[in-house]
């Protein structure tokens, strides 16, 4: 709740006061000094000793402070209201577009205390496995959906075939819930040119400013009907922009060969070449990551070189609310009224 006219806030400060020169020895002293005073504290102060007399003349001036109060606020003109925004455009749009071929259930960089067991990692708890190219993706894709405060985000995830996930939309929470629900394919084939076309069906009717799609796999196309670089001259037709990301450690990593066990796998999975030229063709950038924090940093790096200048509008819906005061005001001036009636004045 705000006030249309605030200022007039300043007159509760009579009350404090006024309660602190009539009720201290202080105030008292400044009543008798000043030259109008008021007749009835004569009055009051006399008859202190009559029980009910005095309590009906402290009933009415609370009655009277508390008309003072409700009317000085209804004076301010409370009001409640909910902002309306209103965007002159929709920034950026932007497709996430993700592998999930089976070796994103590979480990690049296993938690340190893990069991060891000749050569082995053993995953008792869960451990190693929460640490998965995959696991590690979707945490970081959910922060990074998180901090895209008006951009719209799509999702598009692909092996031999290409599914969209999410068409494009500002609901953060349901495209988090959506990320959580990913699970990888293990068809043994990754179409990265399949996932190119399916993200630029998703995104190619936009009027967003910019157009934006994030490609994250650690694999090399092997499957599909299209190749990615012809996929990304369709992109660059479209106005479309292709950030690559080559996730992975290119000197090895840890693969689950039986349930929670993991054999180590030398050298790196990922093509960094056509990676590479796909960013080059489009107007986008390629990057690498090996861990968890590389990858978040690379993310946050597009989010910086993809930032839009928004205009944004905000109005305000306003709603009255000072009627009630007015009839509470209405209220204490009775019960004042028919106190003073019906109780014998002190003579």
């Amino acid at each position: 709740m705000n006030f249309e006219n605030p200022k007039y806030l300043l007159l509760l400060l009579f009350i404090p006061v006024y309660l602190l020169l009539k009720h201290t020895k202080i105030g008292k002293g400044i009543w008798k000094s000043i030259s109008f005073p008021f007749p009835w504290l004569t009055l009051l102060e006399s008859h202190k000793k009559d029980s009910f007399a005095y309590g009906v003349s402290i009933a009415k001036e609370i009655l009277l402070l508390s008309l003072l109060a409700v009317m000085v606020i209804a004076l301010a003109r409370p009001r409640g209201g909910s902002a309306v925004v209103t965007n002159n455009n929709l920034g950026v749009d932007i497709v996430l577009i993700l592998d999930l071929s089976g070796s994103m259930t590979f480990v690049d960089e296993p938690p340190a205390d893990v069991r060891r067991s000749r050569g082995f990692l053993i995953d008792t708890g869960g451990d190693i496995e929460n640490q998965s190219r995959l696991e590690v993706a979707k945490r970081v894709i959910k922060n990074y959906i998180d901090k895209q405060e008006f951009n719209r985000i799509g999702l598009v995830t692909f092996v031999s075939f290409a599914l969209t996930k999410a068409p494009l939309s500002s609901d953060k929470e349901l495209l988090k819930t959506l990320v959580d629900e990913i699970t990888y394919l293990d068809d043994g084939a990754t179409a990265i040119g399949s996932g190119i076309l399916t993200g630029l069906n998703r995104i190619k009717n936009s009027t967003a400013k910019s157009k934006v799609m994030i490609l994250l796999t650690d694999g090399v196309n092997n499957a599909g009907i299209i190749e990615p670089i012809s996929a990304a001259n369709v992109a660059r037709e479209l106005g479309v922009k292709i950030y690559t990301i080559g996730l992975g450690n290119t000197e090895g990593s840890w693969q689950q060969i039986d349930q929670g066990t993991y054999a180590y796998k030398p050298g790196g999975d990922f093509d960094p070449a056509t990676l590479q030229e796909i960013a080059n063709i489009t107007g986008g950038k390629y990057f690498e990551a090996s861990s968890e924090n590389a990858l978040q940093d690379v993310y946050g790096e597009i989010d910086k070189l993809e930032k839009s200048e928004i205009e944004v509008k905000r109005r305000v819906l306003y709603e009255e609310k000072f009627k009630p005061w007015l009839v509470a005001a209405m209220v204490l001036w009775a019960l004042w009224l028919i106190l003073n009636a019906v109780v014998i004045r002190i003579p």
